[in-house]
Protein backbone atom coordinates (compact mmCIF):
# COMPACT_ATOMS: atom_id res chain seq x y z
CA UNK A 1 0.00 0.00 0.00
CA UNK A 2 2.92 2.51 1.02
CA UNK A 3 4.70 1.79 -2.33
CA UNK A 4 1.02 1.95 -4.60
CA UNK A 5 1.08 5.57 -2.52
CA UNK A 6 4.05 7.23 -3.10
CA UNK A 7 3.62 5.97 -7.23
CA UNK A 8 0.93 7.81 -7.14
CA UNK A 9 2.38 11.45 -5.43
CA UNK A 10 5.64 10.94 -8.09
CA UNK A 11 2.51 10.81 -10.98
CA UNK A 12 1.03 13.70 -9.15
CA UNK A 13 4.19 15.86 -9.14
CA UNK A 14 4.96 14.66 -12.76
CA UNK A 15 1.41 15.89 -13.74
CA UNK A 16 1.57 18.83 -12.10
CA UNK A 17 5.04 19.92 -13.73
CA UNK A 18 3.87 19.20 -16.81
CA UNK A 19 1.49 21.64 -16.52
CA UNK A 20 3.89 24.36 -15.45
CA UNK A 21 6.57 23.50 -18.33
CA UNK A 22 3.34 23.73 -20.78
CA UNK A 23 2.39 27.28 -19.59
CA UNK A 24 5.91 28.28 -19.56
CA UNK A 25 5.65 27.58 -23.21
CA UNK A 26 2.84 29.25 -24.44
CA UNK A 27 3.56 32.51 -22.54
CA UNK A 28 7.05 32.56 -24.70
CA UNK A 29 5.24 31.61 -28.02
CA UNK A 30 2.72 34.60 -27.33
CA UNK A 31 5.77 37.04 -26.29
CA UNK A 32 7.75 36.05 -28.58
CA UNK A 33 11.76 35.46 -28.10
CA UNK A 34 14.11 38.53 -28.36
CA UNK A 35 16.12 36.38 -31.28
CA UNK A 36 12.80 36.57 -33.17
CA UNK A 37 12.22 40.32 -32.87
CA UNK A 38 15.87 41.94 -32.44
CA UNK A 39 17.29 42.94 -36.29
CA UNK A 40 19.68 41.03 -37.49
CA UNK A 41 23.29 42.69 -37.14
CA UNK A 42 25.16 44.57 -39.85
CA UNK A 43 27.65 42.26 -41.49
CA UNK A 44 31.22 43.87 -40.24
CA UNK A 45 34.25 43.86 -42.87
CA UNK A 46 36.63 41.74 -41.99
CA UNK A 47 39.29 43.26 -39.84
CA UNK A 48 42.84 43.36 -41.82
CA UNK A 49 45.73 40.86 -40.70
CA UNK A 50 48.20 42.37 -38.87
CA UNK A 51 51.42 40.96 -39.42
CA UNK A 52 53.75 38.93 -37.36
CA UNK A 53 55.96 40.12 -34.96
CA UNK A 54 59.25 39.00 -36.57
CA UNK A 55 57.73 40.75 -39.54
CA UNK A 56 57.31 43.77 -37.78
CA UNK A 57 60.66 43.55 -36.25
CA UNK A 58 61.91 43.08 -40.22
CA UNK A 59 60.36 45.83 -41.17
CA UNK A 60 61.29 48.44 -38.40
CA UNK A 61 64.10 46.87 -37.45
CA UNK A 62 66.72 45.44 -39.91
CA UNK A 63 65.49 46.14 -43.31
CA UNK A 64 66.20 50.54 -42.75
CA UNK A 65 69.49 49.29 -40.83
CA UNK A 66 70.03 47.04 -43.82
CA UNK A 67 69.67 50.08 -46.52
CA UNK A 68 71.45 52.83 -44.17
CA UNK A 69 74.47 50.41 -44.25
CA UNK A 70 74.51 49.24 -47.84
CA UNK A 71 73.08 52.56 -49.77
CA UNK A 72 74.12 54.92 -47.27
CA UNK A 73 77.31 54.23 -45.99
CA UNK A 74 78.79 51.39 -48.03
CA UNK A 75 77.84 52.28 -51.95
CA UNK A 76 78.33 56.50 -50.45
CA UNK A 77 81.71 55.38 -49.34
CA UNK A 78 82.51 53.57 -51.86
CA UNK A 79 81.39 56.64 -54.97
CA UNK A 80 83.28 58.97 -52.91
CA UNK A 81 86.23 57.02 -53.03
CA UNK A 82 85.60 56.72 -56.80
CA UNK A 83 85.32 60.12 -57.49
CA UNK A 84 88.47 61.01 -55.34
CA UNK A 85 90.44 58.18 -57.06
CA UNK A 86 89.20 59.38 -60.48
CA UNK A 87 90.18 63.20 -59.64
CA UNK A 88 93.57 62.30 -58.07
CA UNK A 89 93.98 60.17 -61.11
CA UNK A 90 93.30 63.33 -63.05
CA UNK A 91 95.42 66.20 -61.71
CA UNK A 92 98.18 63.52 -61.01
CA UNK A 93 98.04 63.12 -65.01
CA UNK A 94 97.92 67.08 -65.48
CA UNK A 95 101.04 67.22 -63.36
CA UNK A 96 102.78 64.75 -65.33
CA UNK A 97 102.25 66.19 -68.40
CA UNK A 98 103.27 69.71 -66.56
CA UNK A 99 99.76 71.38 -67.68
CA UNK A 100 99.80 72.87 -63.63
CA UNK A 101 103.20 74.66 -61.99
CA UNK A 102 104.05 73.62 -58.68
CA UNK A 103 102.08 76.61 -56.64
CA UNK A 104 98.54 75.78 -59.04
CA UNK A 105 99.03 72.31 -57.69
CA UNK A 106 98.34 73.55 -54.35
CA UNK A 107 96.07 76.10 -55.20
CA UNK A 108 94.07 73.06 -57.16
CA UNK A 109 94.33 70.84 -53.77
CA UNK A 110 93.03 73.89 -51.66
CA UNK A 111 89.93 74.55 -54.45
CA UNK A 112 88.98 70.99 -54.53
CA UNK A 113 89.05 70.37 -50.83
CA UNK A 114 87.12 73.04 -49.82
CA UNK A 115 84.78 72.42 -52.31
CA UNK A 116 84.46 69.54 -51.14
CA UNK A 117 83.98 70.39 -47.82
CA UNK A 118 81.41 73.02 -49.17
CA UNK A 119 79.99 70.22 -50.76
CA UNK A 120 79.62 68.10 -47.90
CA UNK A 121 78.44 71.08 -45.62
CA UNK A 122 75.56 71.83 -48.48
CA UNK A 123 74.45 67.89 -48.28
CA UNK A 124 74.68 67.95 -44.22
CA UNK A 125 71.84 70.77 -44.75
CA UNK A 126 69.81 68.01 -46.33
CA UNK A 127 69.61 65.67 -43.56
CA UNK A 128 72.51 63.32 -45.69
CA UNK A 129 74.27 62.44 -42.84
CA UNK A 130 76.39 59.76 -43.68
CA UNK A 131 77.59 61.03 -47.19
CA UNK A 132 78.00 64.63 -46.23
CA UNK A 133 80.46 63.57 -43.25
CA UNK A 134 82.21 61.62 -45.56
CA UNK A 135 82.86 64.12 -48.20
CA UNK A 136 83.69 66.65 -45.92
CA UNK A 137 86.72 64.01 -44.17
CA UNK A 138 87.68 63.59 -47.71
CA UNK A 139 87.83 67.02 -48.41
CA UNK A 140 89.70 68.22 -45.24
CA UNK A 141 92.05 64.97 -46.00
CA UNK A 142 93.17 67.29 -49.33
CA UNK A 143 93.28 70.37 -47.79
CA UNK A 144 95.49 68.97 -45.36
CA UNK A 145 97.71 67.42 -48.23
CA UNK A 146 98.03 70.54 -50.24
CA UNK A 147 99.08 72.46 -47.21
CA UNK A 148 101.63 70.21 -45.69
CA UNK A 149 102.69 69.76 -49.73
CA UNK A 150 103.14 73.54 -50.19
CA UNK A 151 105.55 73.38 -47.02
CA UNK A 152 107.60 70.07 -47.27
CA UNK A 153 107.66 69.64 -50.90
CA UNK A 154 107.32 72.82 -52.65
CA UNK A 155 108.36 74.84 -49.98
CA UNK A 156 106.04 77.81 -50.79
CA UNK A 157 105.40 78.71 -46.92
CA UNK A 158 106.92 78.92 -44.03
CA UNK A 159 106.89 76.27 -41.15
CA UNK A 160 105.22 78.38 -38.44
CA UNK A 161 102.56 79.58 -40.90
CA UNK A 162 101.81 75.81 -42.05
CA UNK A 163 101.29 75.16 -38.64
CA UNK A 164 99.47 77.54 -37.51
CA UNK A 165 97.33 76.51 -41.03
CA UNK A 166 97.33 72.82 -39.65
CA UNK A 167 96.05 74.15 -36.29
CA UNK A 168 93.18 75.94 -37.90
CA UNK A 169 91.51 73.49 -40.18
CA UNK A 170 91.97 70.73 -37.12
CA UNK A 171 90.21 73.74 -35.06
CA UNK A 172 87.98 74.12 -37.38
CA UNK A 173 86.56 70.45 -38.02
CA UNK A 174 86.37 69.64 -34.46
CA UNK A 175 83.80 72.24 -34.63
CA UNK A 176 81.71 71.27 -37.12
CA UNK A 177 82.20 67.45 -35.92
CA UNK A 178 80.63 69.16 -31.90
CA UNK A 179 78.09 71.14 -34.63
CA UNK A 180 77.07 67.64 -36.69
CA UNK A 181 77.52 65.18 -33.79
CA UNK A 182 79.69 63.44 -35.78
CA UNK A 183 82.52 61.19 -33.73
CA UNK A 184 84.60 60.26 -36.68
CA UNK A 185 84.94 64.08 -37.89
CA UNK A 186 86.20 64.97 -34.59
CA UNK A 187 88.98 61.52 -34.51
CA UNK A 188 90.01 62.78 -37.95
CA UNK A 189 90.31 66.95 -36.39
CA UNK A 190 92.22 64.91 -33.67
CA UNK A 191 94.64 63.17 -35.97
CA UNK A 192 95.59 66.41 -37.43
CA UNK A 193 95.78 68.36 -34.68
CA UNK A 194 98.55 65.68 -32.64
CA UNK A 195 100.32 65.47 -35.98
CA UNK A 196 101.31 68.87 -36.52
CA UNK A 197 103.61 69.49 -34.75
CA UNK A 198 105.59 66.21 -34.92
CA UNK A 199 104.73 66.83 -38.58
CA UNK A 200 106.87 70.42 -38.34
CA UNK A 201 109.17 69.27 -35.85
CA UNK A 202 112.72 70.21 -36.90
CA UNK A 203 114.27 68.70 -34.11
CA UNK A 204 114.81 71.36 -31.79
CA UNK A 205 113.13 71.48 -28.10
CA UNK A 206 110.31 73.64 -27.93
CA UNK A 207 109.04 72.23 -24.87
CA UNK A 208 107.40 75.12 -23.70
CA UNK A 209 105.33 75.46 -26.92
CA UNK A 210 104.51 71.90 -27.53
CA UNK A 211 102.77 70.99 -24.19
CA UNK A 212 101.45 74.76 -24.79
CA UNK A 213 99.96 73.83 -27.71
CA UNK A 214 98.71 69.93 -26.66
CA UNK A 215 97.36 71.50 -23.17
CA UNK A 216 94.76 73.60 -25.15
CA UNK A 217 93.89 70.82 -27.82
CA UNK A 218 93.39 68.99 -24.24
CA UNK A 219 91.34 72.00 -23.23
CA UNK A 220 89.40 71.99 -26.32
CA UNK A 221 88.40 68.62 -26.07
CA UNK A 222 87.11 69.06 -22.70
CA UNK A 223 84.94 72.22 -23.82
CA UNK A 224 83.52 69.58 -26.73
CA UNK A 225 82.69 67.70 -23.97
CA UNK A 226 80.40 69.62 -22.12
CA UNK A 227 78.21 69.64 -25.03
CA UNK A 228 79.28 65.82 -26.46
CA UNK A 229 79.26 62.89 -25.17
CA UNK A 230 81.40 60.61 -26.96
CA UNK A 231 83.05 57.09 -26.03
CA UNK A 232 86.08 56.92 -28.22
CA UNK A 233 87.31 60.16 -28.64
CA UNK A 234 88.90 60.48 -24.73
CA UNK A 235 90.70 57.29 -25.20
CA UNK A 236 92.46 58.40 -28.51
CA UNK A 237 93.15 61.76 -26.48
CA UNK A 238 94.69 60.38 -23.84
CA UNK A 239 96.43 58.00 -26.09
CA UNK A 240 97.89 60.80 -28.13
CA UNK A 241 99.00 62.68 -25.26
CA UNK A 242 101.00 59.55 -23.59
CA UNK A 243 102.27 58.86 -27.18
CA UNK A 244 103.20 62.76 -28.16
CA UNK A 245 104.92 63.26 -24.35
CA UNK A 246 107.01 59.82 -24.65
CA UNK A 247 108.78 60.38 -27.72
CA UNK A 248 109.07 63.98 -27.06
CA UNK A 249 110.83 63.09 -23.49
CA UNK A 250 112.41 59.93 -24.57
CA UNK A 251 115.04 62.69 -26.23
CA UNK A 252 114.71 66.12 -24.48
CA UNK A 253 113.60 65.21 -21.17
CA UNK A 254 116.48 65.72 -19.24
CA UNK A 255 117.84 69.10 -21.43
CA UNK A 256 114.48 70.65 -20.07
CA UNK A 257 113.03 72.06 -16.68
CA UNK A 258 111.20 70.36 -13.96
CA UNK A 259 108.31 72.56 -14.10
CA UNK A 260 106.83 73.10 -16.96
CA UNK A 261 106.32 69.16 -18.20
CA UNK A 262 105.35 68.45 -14.71
CA UNK A 263 102.73 71.01 -14.67
CA UNK A 264 101.72 69.54 -18.18
CA UNK A 265 101.04 66.03 -16.71
CA UNK A 266 99.40 67.48 -13.65
CA UNK A 267 96.71 69.48 -16.33
CA UNK A 268 95.94 66.50 -17.98
CA UNK A 269 95.96 64.52 -15.55
CA UNK A 270 93.31 67.04 -13.25
CA UNK A 271 91.23 67.63 -16.62
CA UNK A 272 90.60 64.11 -17.54
CA UNK A 273 89.42 63.19 -13.68
CA UNK A 274 86.88 66.56 -13.77
CA UNK A 275 85.79 64.96 -17.10
CA UNK A 276 85.27 61.75 -15.95
CA UNK A 277 84.06 62.32 -12.25
CA UNK A 278 82.47 65.62 -12.19
CA UNK A 279 81.31 67.15 -16.31
CA UNK A 280 80.19 63.54 -17.53
CA UNK A 281 78.07 62.01 -14.26
CA UNK A 282 76.83 65.92 -13.56
CA UNK A 283 75.87 66.57 -17.38
CA UNK A 284 74.52 63.42 -18.32
CA UNK A 285 73.31 61.89 -15.41
CA UNK A 286 75.86 58.39 -16.26
CA UNK A 287 78.82 56.97 -16.40
CA UNK A 288 79.10 54.30 -19.18
CA UNK A 289 81.24 51.47 -19.00
CA UNK A 290 84.00 53.20 -21.18
CA UNK A 291 84.15 56.17 -18.44
CA UNK A 292 84.84 54.25 -15.74
CA UNK A 293 87.29 51.73 -17.16
CA UNK A 294 89.13 55.30 -18.41
CA UNK A 295 89.37 56.37 -14.78
CA UNK A 296 92.33 53.81 -14.14
CA UNK A 297 94.28 54.24 -17.73
CA UNK A 298 94.35 57.72 -16.47
CA UNK A 299 95.75 57.45 -12.88
CA UNK A 300 98.72 55.22 -14.12
CA UNK A 301 99.29 57.27 -17.25
CA UNK A 302 99.93 60.17 -14.79
CA UNK A 303 101.88 57.53 -12.27
CA UNK A 304 104.15 56.60 -14.60
CA UNK A 305 104.79 59.66 -16.19
CA UNK A 306 105.62 61.15 -13.53
CA UNK A 307 107.46 59.19 -11.80
CA UNK A 308 109.81 59.45 -14.94
CA UNK A 309 110.17 63.38 -14.81
CA UNK A 310 110.75 62.65 -10.65
CA UNK A 311 113.50 60.05 -11.83
CA UNK A 312 115.29 62.02 -14.30
CA UNK A 313 115.51 65.07 -11.49
CA UNK A 314 113.79 64.80 -8.29
CA UNK A 315 114.52 61.50 -7.14
CA UNK A 316 114.42 61.74 -3.58
CA UNK A 317 111.21 63.31 -4.00
CA UNK A 318 109.38 60.22 -5.47
CA UNK A 319 107.76 59.28 -1.93
CA UNK A 320 105.64 62.68 -1.63
CA UNK A 321 104.67 62.56 -5.14
CA UNK A 322 103.00 59.42 -4.14
CA UNK A 323 101.50 60.58 -1.62
CA UNK A 324 100.71 63.93 -3.27
CA UNK A 325 99.06 61.40 -6.00
CA UNK A 326 96.88 59.74 -3.31
CA UNK A 327 96.03 63.03 -2.29
CA UNK A 328 94.45 64.02 -5.02
CA UNK A 329 92.46 60.89 -6.02
CA UNK A 330 90.84 60.96 -2.50
CA UNK A 331 90.23 64.65 -2.92
CA UNK A 332 88.18 63.70 -6.66
CA UNK A 333 86.40 60.74 -4.91
CA UNK A 334 85.28 62.82 -2.36
CA UNK A 335 84.09 65.59 -5.05
CA UNK A 336 82.04 62.82 -7.03
CA UNK A 337 81.00 61.42 -4.04
CA UNK A 338 79.26 65.03 -3.37
CA UNK A 339 78.02 65.38 -7.00
CA UNK A 340 76.41 61.58 -6.67
CA UNK A 341 74.59 62.55 -3.83
CA UNK A 342 73.06 66.13 -5.39
CA UNK A 343 72.38 64.23 -8.53
CA UNK A 344 70.31 62.18 -6.34
CA UNK A 345 68.75 64.37 -4.52
CA UNK A 346 67.35 65.94 -7.76
CA UNK A 347 65.80 62.60 -8.49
Amino acid sequence: MTNGREIGELRERIDLLQKELDAIRKKLDEEGTPAETAPAPAPRAPAPRKPSRAIQYLRTSVFPEFEGLVGGNILGKLGLLTLVLATAWFIKYAFDKQWINESGRIYTGLVFGFAMISYGLFLARGRLRIISHSIIGAGCAVVYVAIFGAYYFYDLVGREETFTALFILSACIALIASRADSQILYIFSLLGAFMAPILMSSGENSYRFLLSYLALVNAGFLAISLWRHWRLSPWLVLAADVLVYSLWAADNLSMSSFSVPFLFLIFIFVLFMARQLAVVPYRYRSLVTTDIILIPFVIASFTVLGTWAMNEFHRNLRPHFILSLAGMLAAAYFIFNRLAGGIRNEE
